[in-house]
């Protein structure tokens, strides 16, 4: 399966708004025309001058081909009114986009540049590569970096697409997003009930915070499991287990997310030994 990154610059086109209002979105087509198909893997780049606030904003799958803007399905998503410069004619290409998931937990709500750098595999997409974007709206990645960016988006990099469904497109990935979020919902509870069946209740691993001592009944049984190994440090293709989850209450697993993943649950334990 394909994997793209497709990429827009906020100063002619407001993308932040167009995601926040569409899930469904048509993106400019400008280079691979005949490459680029159903059920490809898109992933939607912010260009911006400031690195902390360029990167990967959002994952979704292509679920109508590429095709002039004026012969569309859904023009109520075309977003015309998000273009800051003159918008293009209607004979311009486009691909209809279902976006999919929720944005990962990190700074500005994106996998920027420098974490995207930091990964050995990441590194070498040819985004990042000096001059590598210039002038360009469709760029193709390997496969290890479309599935190792699938795993840090946290959804997969795979689904089943019907091409008879193209009319009504949403349903199937809506389905392939419900049953990744079961599956991660499962291994959640898993891990609570053999961390409640090891020690009676449920508290944080690190401070040993109790929401059920503080907060009384609404607090039975709440708690949030953080990824121990996270998925910048998995191999292509390694799968969570429930040996992975560490139990933490809402604090500590928001802090583990401000430091480098190899070192945040050392850092946080030394800090509140002071």
């Amino acid at each position: 399966m394909p994997f793209w990154i497709f990429q827009g610059n906020p100063t002619r086109y407001d993308v932040d708004v167009y995601l926040r209002d569409h899930r469904y979105i048509y993106w400019a087509i400008d280079q691979h025309k005949k490459e680029i198909g159903l059920s490809d893997v898109v992933f939607i780049w912010r260009a911006n001058s400031n690195r902390n606030r360029r990167g990967v904003i959002a994952m979704g799958y292509v679920v109508e081909a590429p095709r002039a803007f004026s012969s569309i399905k859904f023009p109520e998503h075309r977003g015309d009114e998000y273009w800051s410069s003159q918008q293009p004619p209607d004979d311009y290409i486009v691909a209809g986009i279902q976006i999919i998931g929720e944005q990962p937990i990190q700074e500005y709500g994106i996998l920027s540049v420098p974490y995207l750098k930091a990964d050995s595999v990441l590194r070498e997409m040819q985004i990042l590569q000096k001059g590598g974007a210039r002038g360009k709206t469709n760029l193709k990645l390997t496969d290890e970096q479309g599935k190792r960016l699938s795993d840090l988006w946290g959804l997969p990099s795979k689904i089943l697409f019907d091409e008879s469904a193209e009319d009504y497109p949403e349903g199937a990935i809506r389905y392939a997003e419900h049953r990744m979020r079961e599956r991660s919902a499962n291994l959640v509870r898993q891990a609570k009930s053999r961390f409640k069946h090891q020690h009676g209740r449920l508290f944080c691993e690190l401070c040993r915070f109790d929401f059920a001592d503080v907060y009384g009944a609404v607090g039975e049984d709440f708690i949030e499991a953080h990824h121990i190994k996270h998925v910048a440090q998995m191999r292509v293709g390694e799968k969570t287990k429930v040996e992975d989850l560490m139990m933490l209450c809402a604090n500590c697993h928001r802090m583990a997310h401000r430091l480098k993943p190899e070192s945040a649950i050392d850092e946080i334990r030394t800090q509140l030994k002071r």
